[in-house]
């Protein structure tokens, strides 16, 4: 069976899911990524297109390069149009998004040409107040017949927007750099320097206002407030970094604070994640989740699932992590405190986080629910193909 994958560019955070899909030729389904060069988000790092076809073995995923043409938000790719007439293709996996704009028509002609049609998406992640843009999106989604979605939330308000739960397959998300499950890693508290000794919090993102960092550091100040210190490494760069800095400065934290810019070297990310006790994100939280998990860490994020990325629905609630409620210092700080406090609490959720990563959210496990999905739309088993 071959299958067509359409991507608008390939994230270099996808790479190990890509090899996976696109390199292996003992998989009962041959996948072939369609993907462009150019993303519309210039912060988003991308692969490199020299791992692309022909393949030649070590490594050579099965990926053509083919034209974006961006206009804002709206993607143009005129190869997808030649998709539905090429006979290779039993079933196409576009990208769900209704505002690239030739997936309409490519999926459109697929339906006409009987070739079967999944959608790769996030779904909602609230259901759109708007009946307009709920028809629309509801539209977009039914010329597939089947959507591959991240989360079990968004397949929960797909069925009630009247989706048939069977054409509903949850991928949930995979993030690079997660160490093998086992052993646990010791944890090297040694590894980072700091002035006081003291547990230590970690978060690692693009430092964007949407990641509300500055009510980390006022919870931070009311933990050594109240008599809780706590160290804290924020790993990344963006628009926020001078304003951290500055309000770290203002409240006189800056030996309780490292900020160490952007790292994309996994071995020296891996040592600060495994120097860390908690991980945090005041704000919404996407692949940090998973990537902390796989640490071990226990998550502590906000409670408005409908501004936060999938990878939340990793967190079990005092198990693995803790919701706070939405902008509320306050809270922030009591959640930390009661992880930071009690190390027994620490040790019973690192295996609990880990296992929660192993069993969904891994390359493997995206890969098998893939290929579920393909069987499923395509009616018979791949092994028959």
């Amino acid at each position: 069976m071959n299958v067509a994958v359409v991507y608008h560019s390939a994230a270099a955070y996808r790479e190990p899911l890509f090899k996976l899909l696109f390199s292996k030729d003992d998989l009962p389904i041959k996948f072939t990524l369609f993907s462009g060069r150019s993303s519309n988000e210039s912060t988003i790092r991308l692969m490199d297109t020299g791992l692309g076809s022909p393949p030649t073995g070590n490594g050579r995923l099965n990926w053509h390069l083919i034209r974006n043409f961006w206009l804002g938000q709206f993607l143009f790719q005129p190869y997808v149009l030649l998709l539905p007439w090429q006979r290779k293709w039993d079933c196409v996996i576009f990208l769900g998004n209704p505002y690239y704009i030739t997936t309409w028509f490519s999926a459109l002609l697929c339906r006409l040409r009987g070739k079967k049609i999944l959608m790769w998406t996030h779904g909602y992640r609230a259901l759109e107040r708007s009946r307009i843009k709920r028809l629309f999106k509801n539209c977009f989604y039914k010329l597939a017949d089947g959507l591959v979605l991240y989360g079990e939330r968004a397949k929960d308000i797909l069925n009630q927007e009247g989706f048939d739960p069977k054409c509903l397959f949850v991928a949930y998300n995979s993030a690079p750099g997660v160490p093998a499950p086992t052993p646990l890693l010791a944890q090297n508290s040694n590894f980072l320097s700091f002035k006081h000794a003291a547990p230590t919090i970690i978060w690692v993102g693009r430092m964007t206002p949407a990641k509300e960092l500055s009510l980390l550091v006022e919870a931070v100040n009311k933990l050594h407030a109240a008599g809780t210190l706590c160290n804290v490494v924020l790993i990344g760069n963006g628009p926020e970094r001078s304003n951290i800095i500055q309000q770290v400065a203002a409240r006189k934290l800056d030996d309780y604070f490292h900020l160490p810019g952007a790292i994309h070297d996994t071995t020296k990310l891996s040592a600060y994640l495994n120097s860390a006790h908690v991980a945090v994100s005041p704000g919404a939280i996407g692949l940090f989740a998973i990537l902390a998990h796989g640490y071990g860490l226990p998550v502590i994020t906000n409670d408005n699932f409908a501004t936060q990325g999938p990878e939340v629905e990793i967190i079990l609630d005092n198990e693995t992590g803790s919701f706070f409620s939405e902008n509320d210092s306050d809270a922030l700080a009591n959640a930390l405190g009661d992880w930071l406090s009690i190390p027994t609490k620490r040790r019973r959720a690192k295996a609990l986080c880990v296992e929660r990563v192993t069993k969904c959210y891994t390359p493997e496990a995206q890969l098998q629910v893939l290929m579920r999905a393909v069987d499923a739309v395509c009616d018979k088993p791949y092994s028959e193909k």
